[in-house]
């Protein structure tokens, strides 16, 4: 299942490469029909069996292989911000990988398609699954110079790369408040928007929040891994706080004018690869808090406020800083000049473009391909 940003990532990039002239087509698929191609791009690290067993595959049929890994680190969320089954399953293992094997047959449970597939790479554990698939590939897309930086501490990664970083689409820089306000009489808020998990850190908001006096708008639905989560997230809501409003998931005007109606936009995330949500919402006029794990100091720099997940006390003062301050709308023109689609199929196009050359090259002087 991809997560927002990462589909976000893939269709936009299909649009653009298509308005190009490139055939481009999006396949779940774990060993879909590849002929007539001549490159396939994966994404997504976190599921490492479906990935390694994609990657074979495309390896098998002769093709380079483009990986974008969408990869941060999860090792301080797994210790400290995990709830419920997931919380006591790793204080209870203390071991990654067996953990990691764990959060595979769930996965696997779900999807039946996965079994064959699973049971070849069984004998590997998750984590030398990773370091397998990377080092099958060609050339890496990454979210940020940051990520690349990542790989190749934690995988030793090599090969060439882009940084192709996330747009934010014309929606948000021309929304509007007004649909929002008529229907809900509400603005100058404080939202986040994104899946209700563990991993978005909504409670802790909710806590650094208390008694603030500022309404807190929470835009998401349920994950199947963290429903206890959710309903500790819904008991938080109706717990008579009138100040705490809960939106199912949205559509993206919807959204849009939801930033514009806001005062600021928070993720305080265990750990995020750019804030997709905060580029939208500060494109719409809002102004940003958001976490300092992961690579969101190349896309936010200087005008983000940034807070410790970890800590409710430095949510809430980065939160209540943002809030009293005037809107630092010079950012939205930020992210229009860096921050668009077209930008970003422009640097994955020219990857594929260096490493379908290396790959002929390599055919030529009869070199096996990586």
């Amino acid at each position: 299942m991809w997560r927002r940003g990462e589909a976000h990532q893939i269709l936009r990039l299909q649009e653009n490469l298509r308005s190009r002239g490139h055939k481009v087509e999006v396949s779940t698929e774990y060993t879909p029909a590849l002929d007539g191609y001549d490159l396939v791009h994966l994404f997504n690290l976190n599921r490492p069996t479906e990935g390694l067993t994609r990657a074979l595959h495309a390896k098998k049929q002769g093709l380079p292989l483009v990986f974008s890994p969408v990869h941060f680190d999860t090792r301080e969320y797994d210790e400290k911000g995990r709830y419920g089954l997931a919380r006591l399953a790793y204080q209870i293992c203390r071991d990654r990988n067996r953990v990691e094997r764990i959060k595979d047959w769930a996965f696997v449970a779900r999807d039946p398609r996965s079994w064959r597939h699973y049971l070849k790479v069984w004998h590997l554990s998750p984590e030398d699954q990773r370091r397998q698939l990377i080092g099958l590939v060609d050339g890496f897309v990454t979210i940020a110079e940051m990520e690349m930086e990542a790989l190749k501490r934690d995988y030793g990664a090599r090969g060439p790369h882009r940084a192709a970083h996330y747009g934010v689409g014309e929606l948000f820089f021309r929304a509007s408040p007004k649909d929002f306000i008529d229907r809900h009489g509400l603005s100058n808020f404080v939202i986040c928007a994104g899946l209700i998990s563990s991993l978005k850190n909504q409670l802790r908001l909710i806590e650094a929040l208390r008694d603030s006096g500022i309404t807190l708008v929470l835009v998401g639905h349920k994950v199947w891994m963290h429903r206890a989560y959710y309903r500790q997230v819904r008991c938080a809501v109706l717990r008579g706080n009138p100040r705490i409003l809960l939106f199912p998931a949205v559509s993206q005007e919807e959204l849009a004018s939801m930033f514009a109606a806001s005062k600021v936009v928070v993720l305080p995330t265990w750990s995020e690869t750019c804030g997709l949500a905060c580029l939208e919402g500060a494109a719409a006029g809002a102004n940003v808090v958001i976490t300092n794990r992961g690579y969101t100091g190349e896309y936010f720099r200087d005008f983000a406020w940034y807070c410790d997940p970890s800590d409710v006390r430095s949510i809430r003062t980065a939160v209540l800083s943002a809030y009293e301050a005037p809107r630092r709308t010079e950012f939205a023109g930020y992210i229009r000049r860096h921050y668009t689609w077209g930008r970003a199929a422009e640097s994955t196009l020219d990857l594929y473009e260096e490493v379908l050359r290396t790959s002929v090259a390599r055919k030529r002087i009869g070199m096996p391909a990586r």
